[in-house]
């Protein structure tokens, strides 16, 4: 996976992390995308198109926080619909992979 992506010109880290370490609720959530650091978390412990939804989730959000439409605009439910039913949409109409 990249360590790196840029959106809109602005730089994202991507971390994968064990969910001992996570950043996220390692109980219910296996990625988050933190707007303060730029940064999306990713579960090591996720393999194949697990990563790939969960990657294309925080992809989402990091988008969205881009665009200026994140929670301060949003309320956090209604985000969370929009990122999945956008995540979805890409991973049924593209053939997306990680190099393993």
């Amino acid at each position: 996976m990249k360590k790196h992506i840029y959106i809109y010109g602005k730089k994202i880290l991507i971390k994968e992390i064990t969910k001992k370490n996570a950043y996220f609720d390692p109980k219910k959530d296996d990625g988050a995308y933190s707007h303060t650091t730029a940064t999306i978390y990713i579960s090591k412990e996720l393999k194949g198109d697990d990563k790939i939804m969960t990657f294309m989730h925080e992809l989402c959000h990091a988008i969205l926080d881009r665009m200026g439409c994140s929670v301060d605009v949003v309320n956090e439910e209604l985000e969370e619909i929009i990122v999945e039913l956008i995540s979805v949409g890409i991973f049924e109409v593209m053939d997306v992979k990680f190099k393993k």
